[in-house]
Parts: structure tokens; sequence; C-alpha cells
């Protein structure tokens, strides 16, 4: 909330100053392992408070506190959340070859080989086939409705199923054929 002047009103900042020790020990706690990241996710939960209460008075004690301490508690979870999606984005080779830019050579050049070439030599058709074919019955069906271009709607639509249905199917497949496609990959390394 603004004062008469235009400027904020003094009672949302005091409730940030407050606040900020308690948030801060609050947030060490919540990233055990990550603390040098508190002072982030800090000032990232007091900025949504001071965007929540610009045009309006913050609220009495203790719900100020509760609300604070709640959205801290919100980011937090996000942050563990993208923290996991950026460790599996690690590991895929997928999202590797789109996040590493591949140098340009001159057009009269030969083609070079790309990573994603260098990945595809690893897998034979036969080797991706039997891995979808080794899905079980439902989660194949779903999986090779969703490679043919279909959305998750659509498939919902077509199996009968809820959207929700769909999209945990197609995660479950790709997740097992990551596992059986790294499998045949190790088998294949041995001697």
């Amino acid at each position: 909330m603004r004062d008469g002047n235009g400027g904020r009103d003094s009672r949302v900042e005091a409730a940030c100053a407050a606040h900020r020790v308690a948030l801060e020990a609050h947030a060490r706690r919540l990233l055990r392992g990550r603390e040098h990241e508190a002072a982030d996710v800090v000032q990232e939960a007091l900025e949504r408070f001071l965007r929540r209460f610009l045009e309006e008075p913050p609220p009495p004690e203790p719900a100020c506190a509760l609300w604070l301490h709640t959205t801290l508690t919100n980011v937090c979870i996000s942050f563990w959340r993208k923290l996991q999606v950026r460790r599996r984005a690690a590991t895929d080779p997928a999202v590797q070859l789109v996040a590493v830019p591949q140098p340009v050579e001159p057009l009269d050049s030969p083609p070079t080989r790309t990573a994603l070439d260098t990945v595809l030599d690893k897998f034979t058709n036969e080797g991706f086939k039997e891995a979808v074919e080794s899905l079980s019955p439902k989660r194949r069906v779903t999986y090779e409705l969703h490679m043919l271009g279909l959305s998750h709607a659509q498939i919902a639509l077509q199996l009968g199923l809820q959207e929700t249905a769909v999209r945990k199917r197609i995660h479950d497949a790709r997740k097992i054929l990551r596992e059986r496609l790294a499998i045949d990959r190790k088998e294949e390394d041995e001697p």
C-alpha cells in the first residue's frame, strides 16, 4: 500500500524488516546443504510480499508472519523442484544436444557429425523397437500414439483416460525406455 505521498506504506517495510531474520533462519533450515541460497530465497519471498501488498495494507500479526513463512516455504519448494529438473536435464543427452550450441561449418564443407549423430549411432532400430515392445500394453499403446504426434488430450479421448493418466504413462514409458536403452548400451560396451 502506498502512503499519501506516493511512497510505499511504512507498515509493509516494517513487516519486511521485522521478519527478515526469522525468514533467513527458516530458509537455512529448508535449504540444508545449500544454505548459501537462503538470502536469494528470502529476497524472492519479500519481493512477493511487496508486490502483493502494494495497493493494500499487510495483514496484522500473526497473519503477516504466516503469509511470509508460507510464501518462503513455497519458494523453497520451487527451488528444490527446479534443482531436480536441472539435475535430470544434465544427464539427458537430448537436452544436452539442444543446450550446447553446435559449431557452424562453412556451407561448402562436408557436413560434420553432430553430437546427435554420435548418440544415435549407439542405438539401432531393432534395439529401440524391442525396448518399445517390452513396455506393458497400456504404456506401449499410449507411447506409440504419442510418437505419432497426437496430443495428450487426443490420446486421452481415444483411450478413454484422463490427460493426467496419459502424461503419467508417457513419463513412465520414457523412463523405462531410457533405463532399458542405457542397459543395452552398457552391454554393448562390455567386451
